[in-house]
């Protein structure tokens, strides 16, 4: 008769404190929140890197415009100002 796993429950051999599922979760780093905690990718802002359309989707998204599928961030970065490098520096009249 075995034990039982510390982590799930399950019976295991009879020296072993978790079952070969959980030993091999804890060898790897599989710690199934990690798969729960995103399950929606983001939307933001980005531009076509053919067309120079902006649009807000995914990375995986495709540009609406033409079809194209390399895109780059457009949006403000964290820690930016709402002001823009460009408009601090611009001289008015």
């Amino acid at each position: 008769m075995g034990r039982k796993c510390r982590k799930c429950g399950q019976q295991t051999g009879p020296n072993r404190r978790l079952c070969k599922m959980c030993s091999l979760d804890k060898r790897y780093g599989n710690d199934p929140t990690e798969d729960q905690a995103d399950e929606e990718p983001d939307e933001l802002q980005y531009e076509c890197t053919n067309c120079g359309h902006e649009y807000v989707g995914t990375l995986s998204d495709d540009c609406p415009e033409c079809g194209h599928d390399r895109c780059r961030y457009a949006g403000s970065l964290p820690g930016d100002g709402s002001e823009s490098a460009d408009d601090t520096n611009r001289v008015t009249s």
